[in-house]
């Protein structure tokens, strides 16, 4: 069943009429953007793809998507789920696809890679050589990468990473306080 779904999802995904596109009102600001595609179905439901995307330096640090969600199902528990006690604003499919696409693109120039999940989930949204991306986007802080680390990141691996891509002093770090 699994991988029937998976296969549909290749196939026809980019076909499927987009529903709506959605982020997170404060990603530009905490450089964290949550964005969800959806797609109608032939039979009215929808198929969703939701993409957490650090903006600031990683790229996209995760993905999911879901299929054969109604439309109530979506708004009442999908939405609320994924965006928690952000506020999710409707978005255009240009700025949706360009943070989703740039992102990935910025973290490839420091050497990280988009999250496994986007082998599949990536296909709930247009194909970049086509999609229209609109304008673009300022990534990372000041000119800068900027990590932020998170809670499962490899911090040392990170900064290892940045120290061997972006250069000393070419970058920018924030590390959680410990035994807060």
């Amino acid at each position: 069943m699994e991988s029937r779904i998976r296969g549909k999802i290749r196939e026809e995904a980019r076909s499927l009429p987009l529903y709506e596109c959605r982020v997170n009102a404060s990603w530009q600001e905490g450089g964290l953007a949550i964005v969800v595609v959806s797609r109608q179905q032939g039979n009215g439901r929808l198929s969703v793809g939701c993409f957490l995307v650090d903006v600031f330096c990683l790229g996209l640090k995760n993905t999911l998507w879901q299929t054969d969600l109604t439309v109530a199902q979506y708004q009442n528990e999908f939405v609320p789920k994924v965006f928690g006690p952000e506020t999710p604003v409707a978005c255009t499919p240009a700025l949706a696809h360009r943070i989703i696409y740039g992102g990935i693109d910025y973290a490839a120039r420091f050497g990280f890679k988009p999250h496994p999940d986007f082998d599949l989930s990536q296909f709930l949204l247009d194909d970049p050589a086509t999609a229209n991306l609109g304008e673009a986007i300022a990534f990372g802080k000041d000119g800068k990468p900027f990590f932020i680390a998170g809670p499962d990141d490899d911090a040392a691996a990170i900064i290892h990473q940045l120290e061997a891509t972006a250069g000393a002093g070419n970058y920018h770090f924030l590390y959680p306080l410990q035994g807060m």
